[in-house]
């Protein structure tokens, strides 16, 4: 008996130490960092229609990266880094032809029309969560990590119950 005594009285001794020497380690009067800046919960939303939020006509960088203009390049033929991106992207099986088989308008609702092609099952290309993440998130020179911050957020979009979207749009809804 007088064992377990001492080993409680022990152990709540070791308790209280540690403890204490956690609370002198966070000094009492300092300040969390401030929350980070979520879009469309705590903060503006800057691209609320994801993909066409973001791929617009940039005069003044004398970049159009609009899907409607890209599609009519890619129609002839996919820029090299961007076929090996997609083609890694791909389920096994899957080879690239290294066009684009339509073209966008735009009115289509992106990217909501291109999930017909892109699926998780797709036998002629790549899925869609896929081919966006390695387009997106992979390689040294990626302008949407030094550009769009690669914050998950521009495309994933939480609403106030806490369920996640990926909301779809038409060009001509967002202008430029």
């Amino acid at each position: 008996m007088k064992t377990k005594i001492y080993s409680i009285s022990f152990l709540l001794i070791v308790s209280i130490v540690i403890i204490g020497a956690f609370s002198t380690a966070i000094p009492q009067d300092s300040k969390m960092p401030p929350a980070r800046e979520v879009p469309g919960l705590n903060s503006p939303d800057k691209y609320p229609k994801a993909c066409v939020s973001c791929h617009i006509n940039y005069p003044e960088m004398k970049t159009d990266a609009r899907l409607s203009v890209l599609s009519v390049a890619w129609n002839t033929q996919v820029e090299p880094g961007l076929l090996a991106k997609s083609q890694a992207a791909c389920n096994e099986g899957v080879t690239l032809k290294g066009k684009h088989p339509s073209k966008f308008n735009e009115n289509t609702n992106i990217p909501q029309a291109c999930i017909t092609c892109h699926s998780k099952t797709s036998k002629n290309a790549p899925e869609m969560g896929k081919l966006m993440h390695t387009i997106h998130l992979t390689g040294k020179d990626n302008t949407y990590f030094s550009w769009g911050n690669g914050d998950c957020t521009n495309c994933h979009k939480m609403d106030k119950s806490g369920d996640w979207s990926i909301p779809s749009g038409k060009e001509s809804e967002v202008g430029k």
